[in-house]
């Protein structure tokens, strides 16, 4: 096999875990709000479980952990077919020319990143709400400091640096790639 043969074979080898990772992602996050909402109608119906409260954010935990794995392997893999392969087809258009402007990718960055925050932190806040709202709660106050509410909210502020640190991350690995071929 000639060295531009396995060139060719690198790139489109890339590419396919590219779409199949951007494909898993969003398997992930349709899973992660199906189960999310078995889990909220089980709340709202008035379940006597207040712990449900801590599962939902796990779910949530569970659910960013699954998607910035695609994420991160998403970008490498973008990364490396704008630094390492790119190079070896000099003019010819790459694949991934949607967004050949820094402007381009970092909107589509801030907005995944946006979207991506809302599906999965929504969950457990809306799991908060319901489960004070059919508790029997003296006060709001009295509601948030309880070992449930803090576990939960403990749990969605590691969430949320989970999602702040992955967005970080693909930033830095898409300046790497250069002239905006390696972000997804």
């Amino acid at each position: 096999m000639s060295d531009i043969d396995l060139i060719k074979v690198s790139y489109e080898a890339a590419r396919a875990e590219i779409v199949t990772r951007l494909r898993i992602r969003s398997q992930t996050l349709a899973f992660y709000l199906a189960a999310s909402g078995i889990l909220l109608g089980y709340i709202i119906k008035g379940g006597p479980l207040t712990e449900l409260v801590i599962l939902v954010a796990l779910f949530s935990l569970a659910g960013s952990l699954m998607v910035t794995h695609q994420n991160v392997c998403i970008s490498l893999a973008s990364e490396f077919c704008g630094t390492q392969i790119k190079k070896y087809f000099g003019d010819v258009p790459m694949w991934n020319n949607c967004a050949v402007r820094d402007k381009d990718a970092k909107w589509r960055r801030r907005l995944r990143f946006y979207s991506q925050l809302i599906i999965i932190l929504f969950p457990p806040m809306l799991a908060l709400v319901f489960q004070f709202a059919v508790g029997d709660h003296s006060s709001l106050y009295s509601y948030l400091i309880s070992t449930e509410s803090m576990i939960s909210i403990v749990i969605m502020l590691l969430v949320l640096a989970i999602l702040i640190i992955s967005k970080e991350y693909r930033r830095r690995i898409f300046n790497l790639s250069g002239n905006g071929e390696g972000s997804m």
